[in-house]
């Protein structure tokens, strides 16, 4: 070949590399990754171009916005696809052994199904599957999971029993994109009995390879107590952290005995997973299903009914409506006090010492800070509240080194005692942190928003000096619900206390979900705080990193639209940088009506089955633009807890619990496809040299 067609042979090859180079740099700005988007949690995808109140508006372009693609993954895994409790991964410009350069969307089932599809939608005479992996036979929930802790164990199983089907793939998976690798943990059948086993496996994110080293079955003890997967649930999502992956555990709706656990791995090819950390966070705490509730006997609950339901109707009257009763200081006193008896037993400070303690956050991953350390909510369970041997965390906050998840500080709210007996923990949502502050937010069950400074979280006191702020956050509820009579009569405590909280436990509607941001300079009007609690509106709040309150109140609007029952909404964010006009409030929603648990008494999605809707909301105004039908071809189909929307590229992603994963955008843009001419062109030279 003569010289000078060699040169231009290299020359067209180091061009065609560097265009590929650059194509995969601009896809991997618009990635989605892991969990709530960024090792923040914060839930925004900030390079969204197309995507806009003007674009999606069905005021100002009706019909512009709509669904345009719908995958079934029951037809693509070989067997029903289960829930999908997993956030969808998009994944921009890879390149895929047979399919060229192209946009992935990475979906986890609760069957086990891992399954990577083409995010623009199926190419011609092609059914969008990228590729597929099965990782092994999921558990079943009744046969398995309820079978194994009651036989085996002697657990109790819990009223609702809210996870349907199967469970495999609870937990959204997390991309090393830098290493092309994708980790996922999933439960499995270990059989001939009814045993499970987790296993956290690597994956070539390309083509869905397993690496060699993986799959490794998660082990271990921690200050003598044993890690029992029977007992667990892998629900939130895992996280990466300077090469660590992160694996948290709790129970199954409080499915006991279980107690809460980290994991930390790390990954190299041709070793394989190597454990670097385990924690238990209630490793003195009791996992006795004596500690499962404080049941008294038939006569002395309904007593206990009685005299907190006569206080809590003197106070309603007193506060809501004066006009009923005339307003008697002395009288509102002594009502109090007796709803304080009712409502805290003696029982309830005994119930501290009990294990408890689960890693759940919603399905949200571990926050990341800049540091490396890991930020964890903890739920029910005991707590030392900083006396020896100081080692027990539920209901708490922890900030944890990456490696060794050793516990470097942590949070107790100054009212643990009181939460814990109602089921009001911290650990019903996930922290946020603010990017380029040491500003740590999170809130849970009790719907009491905190704000904390990394550098000090404060331990345990009497006055929650560790929190800079904290504000309720939904509305109030002063709910006296008495459905929690069983046919035998016999009254669960622990659920009663949740209908008797006033004074300085009164609680609002749960923050589950979890706050999103958008992050803006304050010469661009500062950052913004969306949240949206059960029975609650959407709200948003300023943010000003600097100031010694950093959540601004009251809230600057509200939505018109109260999302009623369990969970709230579950939020994203895009937008166009800080840029003005561009930011979007996306909001994964339910139809709640006609939903009441005949034991519980709760309505919305917490057990039934209900229609999602798919919300969309200035955000910076809070006015709707965009909601989806209930039914028809439009329609998101069954509503998926805790999974929020995924937005990549124009478009939004959202996963629902008939196992199809749908994706909604601007129905009369042309969507350009990553070129797979270019790849072809590339190895067409790299093969002739």
């Amino acid at each position: 070949m003569p010289a000078f067609i060699q040169s231009s042979r290299h020359a067209l090859l180091a061009k065609a590399c560097l265009l590929v180079v650059a194509i995969q740099a601009q896809a991997g700005s618009i990635d989605v990754t892991a969990s709530r988007n960024d090792d923040a949690r914060t839930g925004a995808m900030s390079h969204e171009t197309l995507l806009n109140p003007d674009s999606v508006s069905e005021t100002v372009h009706p019909g512009g916005f709509g669904k345009l693609v719908d995958y079934d993954l029951n037809l693509i895994g070989g067997r029903p696809a289960g829930e999908i409790y997993a956030q969808p991964l998009y994944l921009g410009g890879i390149g895929v052994p047979g399919h060229g350069l192209t946009n992935a969307l990475i979906v986890a089932t609760m069957s086990n199904l891992l399954i990577a599809l083409d995010a623009d939608g199926p190419r011609p005479g092609e059914d969008g599957v990228l590729w597929r992996r099965d990782l092994g036979v999921p558990a079943d929930m009744q046969t398995d999971v309820w079978a194994n802790c009651q036989v085996t164990h002697d657990c109790l199983a819990p009223v609702g029993n809210n996870i349907r089907g199967v469970a495999g793939i609870g937990s959204t998976p997390v991309v090393d994109r830098e290493r092309g690798i994708l980790f996922v943990v999933n439960r499995e059948l270990t059989g001939p009995g009814i045993d499970v086993a987790y296993r956290i496996h690597a994956l070539d994110m390309r083509s869905g390879q397993e690496l060699s080293g993986s799959p490794e079955t998660i082990g271990g003890s921690h200050l003598g107590a044993t890690f029992n997967p029977n007992w667990q649930n892998q629900r939130p999502g895992l996280a990466l952290s300077g090469g660590q992956v992160i694996v948290g555990f709790g129970a199954y709706e409080d499915l006991l005995p279980y107690r809460g656990w980290l994991f930390s791995f790390r990954y190299d090819s041709g070793v394989g997973f190597v454990r670097t950390g385990v924690i238990a966070t209630t490793p003195d705490g009791e996992v006795s299903t004596d500690c499962a509730r404080v049941v008294p006997t038939a006569a002395s609950a309904a007593a206990q009914v009685a005299e907190g339901l006569a206080a809590a109707k003197l106070l309603f009257d007193a506060f809501f409506d004066p006009a009923m009763i005339p307003i008697d200081v002395a009288a509102i006193g002594v009502a109090q006090a007796a709803l304080d008896l009712a409502s805290i037993p003696p029982e309830a400070a005994a119930a501290n010492r009990c294990a408890h303690g689960g890693i759940w956050m919603a399905g949200r991953a571990p926050a990341v800070d800049s540091d490396g350390r890991v930020i964890v909510a903890v739920g029910n369970g005991r707590n030392d509240m900083g006396a020896a041997p100081n080692r027990n965390f539920g209901n708490g906050l922890l900030a944890l080194d990456p490696v060794t998840l050793r516990v470097l500080d942590s949070f107790t709210p100054s009212n643990h005692i009181a939460l814990n007996a109602r089921d009001l923990d911290l650990g019903g949502s996930g922290p946020m942190l603010v990017p380029g502050s040491q500003l740590v937010v999170g809130g849970g069950k009790q719907g009491v928003m905190y704000v904390w400074k990394l550098d000090h979280l404060g331990g345990f006191s009497a006055t929650d000096a560790g929190a800079m702020q904290s504000f309720v956050a939904g509305n109030v509820e002063w709910h006296f619900d008495t459905g929690m009579d069983n046919p035998g009569g016999v009254v669960d405590v622990q659920h009663l206390l949740r209908s008797l909280t006033f004074n300085e436990n009164l609680h609002a509607g749960h923050i589950m979900g979890g706050p999103v941001l958008w992050q803006r300079p304050q010469a661009d009007g500062g950052s913004r705080l969306y949240n949206w609690s059960e029975n609650t509106e959407l709200r948003m709040y300023a943010v000003d990193e600097d100031s010694s309150s950093p959540i601004a109140l009251p809230e600057l609007a509200g939505s018109t639209f109260v999302q009623a029952g369990h969970p709230g909404g579950i939020l994203s964010l895009s937008s166009d940088g800080a840029r003005a006009g561009t930011g979007i409030v996306w909001a994964s929603t339910y139809d709640a009506s006609g939903t009441a648990h005949p034991v519980l008494g709760v309505t919305g999605a917490l057990i039934d089955h209900v229609p999602g809707v798919l919300r969309a909301y200035s955000a910076e105004t809070l006015d709707p633009l965009w909601t989806s039908p209930e039914t028809g071809t439009e329609a998101v189909g069954t509503f998926a807890k805790f999974n929020p929307p995924t937005v990549a590229n124009g478009r939004v992603y959202i996963a629902n619990f008939d196992g199809h994963v749908l994706g909604y955008g601007l129905t009369d843009h042309h969507y350009a496809r990553p070129s797979k001419f270019i790849l072809d062109v590339v190895q067409m030279l790299l093969d002739d040299q």
